[in-house]
């Protein structure tokens, strides 16, 4: 394999005539290590690898060096298409869609490839895109998004965690989550505002939500944090059904009825669906 070489985003901007466009809110990755790092991440033997948003094609071109499967970019912005058009047109294993991530159908890309999606998340897509990663289940081998890092806090925290809530107890029953890179503003060109982290995502060896239906437990699941400070009978009893109810399928699912969503298990959230779908609750 030959050395890769990593090209600065200004570099490309100039050559293009091209600015970040702040309306679009672009950040570009400028740090070598991270976009190493992140496609190392994305490797896995010959598979497949959809990037959300290629932007100048800095991760892309990383992608192409590092992996081995074909690599399709979706990116909506006219300019950056064009960019990535002229860059990478002629490789072989490169393909480009022109679309908006946020409308991409995941799902069945994923079922036709079980491959690997990477990319920065946009803040305002990133629960829906995790939506659709979750319901792939399987179908997906692996997935390494850049996100924002209150949203890495969340999807990461440990149980009791005040950061945990109910996207993160969702996403726990269909993937292992593990944290890849914390990266700085000056990371970027322009440097944003906010700092981000990269998070890969791997779907259970074992199907923990296999004698659940999943849209039952995602409904507990969001009952039980819709009120977080309350405790999770007060929460049950407030969105999902009357006060005794909630009390007797808590103890029937072995729940104390005064612990606060953030400090039940996710095998206790596992076993309060089944007891709230039993009572034809969800």
């Amino acid at each position: 394999m030959s050395e890769f070489k990593f090209e600065h985003p200004r570099t490309v901007l100039n050559r293009y005539s091209l600015h970040a466009k702040k309306s679009w809110g672009q950040n570009f990755l400028v740090s070598e290590k991270a976009v190493r790092t992140i496609a190392e991440a994305c490797t896995l033997g010959e598979s497949e690898i959809l990037e959300i948003g290629g932007g100048l094609g800095t991760l892309t071109q990383s992608l192409l060096h590092f992996a081995s499967g074909k690599i399709t970019v979706v990116e909506r912005d006219r300019d950056m298409c064009h960019v990535l058009s002229r860059e990478f047109s002629n490789h072989p294993r490169f393909n480009l869609i022109e679309g908006d991530a946020a409308k991409f159908d995941y799902q069945n890309w994923l079922q036709t490839t079980n491959g690997i999606i990477a990319g920065n998340l946009p803040y305002q897509i990133t629960g829906a895109i995790l939506k659709q990663v979750m319901m792939a289940g399987n179908d997906m081998k692996k997935a390494v998004f850049m996100v924002q890092q209150e949203v890495a806090d969340r999807l990461c925290a440990p149980l009791s965690d005040k950061h945990r809530g109910a996207l993160t107890v969702m996403v726990l029953a269909r993937c292992s989550i593990k944290s890849v890179l914390r990266l700085k503003p000056t990371a970027f060109f322009p440097p944003p505002k906010v700092r981000s982290a990269v998070i890969a995502l791997t779907p259970h060896a074992e199907n923990l939500l296999a004698d659940t239906v999943p849209e039952a437990f995602d409904k507990v699941v969001k009952s039980a944090f819709a009120t977080r400070r309350k405790t999770v009978r007060n929460s049950l009893s407030k969105t999902l059904c009357e006060r005794e109810i909630a009390e007797q399928i808590l103890q029937e699912a072995d729940i104390s009825p005064t612990l606060r969503a953030q400090d039940i298990e996710l095998s206790q959230f596992i076993r309060l669906a089944q007891v709230a779908t039993k009572h034809q609750l969800v």
